[in-house]
């Protein structure tokens, strides 16, 4: 699930996955999360703990597109990624 809060983005990861009634906790090492305004080139890249429910990018401008790039590393190494593009919401009032 991504949720555009603001000028920030909220990202919320699931703390396991379950098939057939069992449920397994993530033993993953981290995650590795990226972002980059679409046009440019600049991609920002940030590690967050496993622990982590949810992670808040701030700063991002107003009505202004994201693509956002999650994955998790195990001992194994880097997992698939996920990315979605979001665009950034504007309160009413502030602008």
């Amino acid at each position: 699930m991504l949720g555009v809060l603001l000028t920030g983005l909220t990202l919320y990861r699931k703390l396991c996955s379950c098939d057939n009634w069992t449920c397994v906790v993530c033993s993953c090492e981290g995650y590795t999360l990226s972002y980059v305004k679409k046009g440019e080139s600049n991609v920002v890249v940030f590690n967050v703990t496993p622990t982590a429910l949810n992670q808040t990018i701030s700063g991002l401008e107003p009505t202004t597109v994201y693509t956002v790039q999650l994955y998790a590393s195990t001992q194994v190494g880097a997992g698939p990624s996920r990315s979605a593009t979001v665009k950034t919401a504007v309160t009413p009032g502030l602008y």
